[in-house]
């Protein structure tokens, strides 16, 4: 791929991917809220949002580059069939622990990009928008980072999709997209941006013991005791959505009232 065919194609992915931080709204009806009682943050979520559940079962992934990566600890994608047969492959956000990152210096240094500040809930991030491509597929994305009781958090709102232009659609059966219901998805992702908060420390000591992700040479820590095994490119941490089920079985994940 020439160097200008990926700036122009990165460059239409932005137009897409871009989510400003806007005032704190009202939670809709009928949304429900994670909490990880492992790292210590809730979050709203809309019904069309699946979440992986740290099992054989675990979330796959819908894009050829994956929303969710080795360090996620709780990943986010967009169930519904809005976007079948379009360039669209998928949209999602990936909440993830950076362990290397050991310094507020380190956490809010987002490699190669221009960074940005804003507030969540009263709590400072560090953001940018970068992106990546890969056979024919790109992916565009907002970082957001902040240093939470000595943890680096990051939060990714991102957007996958095949590299065809609209005048080859034909030829491979794809329609155009519904750029109203695009907008309204990444609408609700930017509401559950807003609606991240640390609840509780992250749990965040000898209890921990480094996972490494070899394939990916990726590397998170959970709860020695941990019954997860890893499944994939990603191991979300236990816990669950309101009234589900564990996914390491026993009592129901730690959940809130819905919003």
């Amino acid at each position: 791929m020439t160097s200008k065919r990926l700036i122009l194609m990165m460059g239409l992915i932005y137009a897409l991917t871009v989510w400003p931080i806007a005032a704190e709204a009202a939670t809709p009806a009928r949304w429900q809220t994670y909490r990880s009682s492992v790292y210590g943050f809730a979050i709203n979520l809309p019904p069309n949002m699946s979440r992986g559940s740290g099992t054989a079962a675990a979330l796959p992934q819908k894009s050829v580059i994956p929303i969710c990566g080795g360090t996620t600890v709780a990943c986010f994608q967009y169930s519904g069939d809005e976007f079948n047969h379009t360039v669209i492959q998928g949209l999602g956000m990936a909440v993830n622990v950076l362990r290397n990152k050991t310094t507020a210096a380190a956490c809010d240094n987002i490699e190669f990009n221009v960074t940005k500040t804003t507030a969540i809930h009263g709590r400072s991030f560090y953001y940018a928008e970068t992106g990546r491509a890969s056979g024919g597929s790109s992916e565009g994305y907002t970082i957001y980072r902040t240093f939470y009781r000595h943890v680096c958090f990051e939060v990714d709102l991102a957007t996958a999709q095949y590299d065809i232009p609209p005048a080859q659609y034909g030829a491979y059966g794809i329609k155009p997209v519904n750029r109203h219901a695009l907008h309204e998805i990444q609408g609700e992702m930017q509401e559950m941006l807003e609606s991240f908060t640390f609840v509780e420390p992250a749990k965040n000591g000898a209890a921990h013991g480094a996972y490494r992700e070899s394939r990916n040479n990726n590397s998170l820590q959970q709860p020695s005791g941990s019954a997860a095994r890893p499944v994939g490119p990603y191991e979300p941490e236990p816990g669950g959505i309101i009234g589900a089920p564990s996914p390491m079985g026993g009592s129901p994940g730690i959940a809130t009232q819905p919003s």
